[in-house]
């Protein structure tokens, strides 16, 4: 079992030369807020990403290993791993913290957030009914994802992933959703901009796969010999 790390809760006060903070407007996570096609992944299967990431500077275990998720309720930093293969899906109202057992903030994409609401009276009850025993059962499932935690974090076929998942996903929501909106609306589909846009998607997904390994397989930078030194003395 691997425990979080507990940081001072009032100030919030890690280590900035060990981690490296991700937050908005980091590029990567400004792409997650106004990407459309994150609605799907955020409103259908339930991916997440809390609002503050700190990453591990240095350190020669790859990026995925590197990557901590800090609950600012009580100043614990955890593995990003817990929320990670199967345990990536179905947290629609967030992560919850294993120790605390609060909701983590996360982000929210725009897109998702308009069609959320323009959709409210169908979720704002079964919320305010079920929310408390939906955050026990986010925390039932994260405290066995951390009795669990593999040593090493497990290799993923990235370019495959990219191209069926993302330029796949992509397609249907840019490429094919529109069409079908033709048809309900008895309106004349144009399938053949549908057809025109899949290769170029699955292109997309191939590079996006392609930095996506290159990414989760990065080694932090090594320690410099003054620092660790410093560090020493």
């Amino acid at each position: 079992m691997t425990e979080g790390i507990r940081l001072n809760q009032k100030s919030q006060g890690y280590d900035t030369t060990k981690y490296d903070v991700w937050a908005l407007p980091r590029p990567i996570l400004l792409h997650w807020v106004l990407n459309p096609g994150a609605v799907f992944n955020e409103l259908i299967l339930g991916q997440r990403l809390p609002r503050i990431m700190l990453i591990e500077r240095h350190s020669p275990r790859p990026f995925a290993e590197r990557l901590f998720v800090l609950c600012p309720g009580c100043g614990t930093i955890h593995p990003g791993r817990l929320w990670s293969g199967r345990n990536a899906f179905w947290h629609w109202l967030g992560y919850v913290c294993p120790t605390c057992g609060e909701f983590i903030p996360s982000l929210w994409n725009v897109f998702s957030l308009v069609l959320a609401a323009a959709l409210t009276p169908l979720w704002i009850g079964p919320l305010l009914i079920f929310r408390e025993s939906w955050r026990q059962y986010e925390l039932g499932r994260v405290r066995r994802a951390l009795e669990s935690l593999p040593v090493r974090a497990k290799k993923i076929a990235w370019v495959r992933t990219g191209v069926l998942s993302w330029g796949g996903m992509m397609w249907l929501l840019c490429g094919v959703v529109p069409q079908l909106w033709a048809v309900a609306r008895g309106r004349e589909p144009h399938w053949m901009n549908a057809a025109v846009q899949l290769p170029m998607w699955l292109l997309a997904g191939y590079v996006w796969g392609l930095w996506m390994g290159h990414l989760m397989g990065k080694p932090g930078t090594p320690v410099s010999p003054d620092r660790a030194r410093g560090t020493q003395s």
